[in-house]
């Protein structure tokens, strides 16, 4: 099976870089860059939630830097949550066309149609998935400019 999942989209929104990927089970999960020069650069999702950073509907569930083949921006510390519970709507169509010449997987994404289907109300496409990114970005950056004047607490720091 494939270990890594597949990057569906990334782009830069006000100077941070996102993406989005789709794994093997059929769910997707965002992705938010921030850089060394941020507030919330090491911190961990935890600490970042604490401090009143995250998307309404969506826990955090990522913080560590990049973990792409591509290499993509290895010096930026990424924030991120996921499409994988309960109630989450797979895309199972999309999983298929990704992981299209790997039959493991496919046998497992036919597995969950039927119980996604059955369970699931909250529908995670690419698009939810940007829009989340773009507006933990802008939490972000406005936390961001509320924080300016304090140091970064030793305590909320985790790395």
């Amino acid at each position: 099976m494939t270990e890594r999942p597949v990057i569906e989209k990334e782009w830069i929104y006000k100077e941070h870089p996102c993406f989005v990927v789709s794994n093997p089970l059929g769910y997707r999960c965002g992705y938010v860059g921030v850089s060394p020069s941020s507030f919330f650069y090491g911190v961990h999702y935890d600490d970042v939630m604490e401090y009143g950073v995250c998307p309404d509907d969506r826990d955090l569930t990522f913080s560590d830097y990049a973990f792409t083949d591509k290499g993509f921006f290895p010096e930026y510390w990424f924030i991120g949550f996921d499409c994988g519970h309960f109630g989450d709507r797979l895309d199972l169509e999309a999983a298929k066309i990704y992981y299209k010449d790997e039959p493991d997987v496919i046998k497992q994404i036919e597995r969950y149609k039927k119980a996604s289907d059955r369970v699931s109300f909250n529908d995670c496409t690419l698009e939810y998935n940007v829009e989340t990114c773009n507006k933990l970005i802008d939490m972000i950056i406005k936390k961001e400019k509320n924080e300016s004047a304090n140091p970064k607490s030793e305590q909320a720091v985790s790395r």
